[in-house]
């Protein structure tokens, strides 16, 4: 079977679970880090999931305070787990780094992870993650695949109140 066809074969079967976000309630943060920039501008920097997971927390915590909510993090299960509930632990007793140094207050409890197999929202957050990756780094010679991937991305576009990528 042609990979194209396989591409946007796959894309019809992937809408029903863009559908499903778009359906409920969700407010969507995107965070991303350029690694050859980071690697470039600070040698010795802190693992990208990490930075990325501090930048992600600041923004989750400015929108709860912004809608007046507390929230919880869940997230996939990663590597150095306990190190990254330390760091949360850390930006709600002092603050985060950077130049958006921010007491975290709104983020109650700590991370917890969970398989993505054991949940639609972890899931949910994997397929954003992807489609945004996907959108922002590949270059798409199939015109099919091309508004397929538009259309999905369609779908969620209402409901994502901040994408972006730290380019250092």
């Amino acid at each position: 079977m042609p990979q194209r066809y396989f591409a946007a074969r796959r894309s019809y079967r992937s809408s029903r679970p863009f559908q499903a976000i778009a359906d409920h309630d969700v407010t969507v943060i995107i965070r991303s880090v350029d690694i050859a920039g980071l690697d470039r501008r600070y040698p010795a920097h802190d693992h990208p999931h990490s930075v990325v997971l501090a930048h992600l927390i600041e923004r989750v915590d400015e929108y709860a305070a912004s809608v007046d909510e507390r929230t919880i993090v869940i997230a996939d299960e990663v590597d150095s787990q306990d190190s990254y509930r330390r760091d949360l632990w850390r930006y709600q007793r002092s603050q985060t780094w950077g130049y958006r140094a921010r007491k975290i207050e709104r983020v109650l409890d700590t991370i917890h992870f969970a398989p993505s197999s054991s949940s639609r929202l972890v899931q949910a957050a994997d397929l954003i993650a992807y489609m945004a990756r996907r959108i922002e780094t590949h270059v798409e010679t199939d015109e099919r695949a091309k508004k397929a991937n538009a259309a999905l991305w369609a779908r969620i576009q209402p409901r994502i109140h901040h994408s972006w990528c730290w380019w250092p």
